[in-house]
């Protein structure tokens, strides 16, 4: 589910400033606010049930927001302090869906 190519310019920009970030400076969950980057736990259910996917029970999935409804979504493993990208969405999943 990577749309890292359909993302408009800012979008993709943002994308990489956040990845980075990650990759610098980011070393603990702490980190995460200290860099001003802001993150949402995603529950396992609904369309989010997609991304969990293949991986461990114990994962507990977050999303950044890019821009507008742009998304990353990943897990972070510590202490090794490293982030794990699921997928990235120019537009966020349909968690609203009435299903019959």
């Amino acid at each position: 589910m990577c749309e890292i190519s359909e993302l408009s310019k800012n979008k993709a920009k943002k994308a990489l400033e956040i990845f980075k970030t990650i990759g610098t400076k980011i070393y603990s969950e702490a980190d995460y606010q200290k860099c001003c980057i802001a993150q949402r736990s995603i529950l396992y259910k609904g369309e989010y049930k997609k991304l969990y996917r293949g991986l461990p029970e114990d994962i507990e999935l977050k999303e950044t927001k890019l821009q507008e409804n742009a998304r990353i979504f990943y897990f972070n493993i510590e202490p090794e302090g490293r982030c794990y990208v699921v997928a990235i969405r120019e537009n966020h999943l349909e968690t609203k869906k009435v299903r019959r």
